[in-house]
């Protein structure tokens, strides 16, 4: 049986919060991108959805906590 030695990106998780793209590929293996700047974040974010189906960019949940009171 003939594997094919290419990856190809499966999916893409975005942290809004931390600026931070997280690559999952078809074979499982996860790169992560963190962007320095808002704009380098926006550039990336652009180039994900130009080049990937709508269903595979997946958005991260913010963290939310409550603010307790004494």
């Amino acid at each position: 049986m003939h594997q094919s030695m290419e990856e190809y990106i499966d999916c893409v998780l975005v942290d809004i919060c931390k600026r931070r793209f997280a690559c999952v590929s078809d074979q499982d293996d996860v790169k992560t991108l963190e962007c320095e700047t808002m704009d380098e974040f926006m550039r990336v974010l652009e180039l994900c959805q130009a080049f990937l189906p709508e269903e595979s960019v997946l958005w991260v949940d913010p963290a939310v906590t409550e603010a307790t009171t004494k």
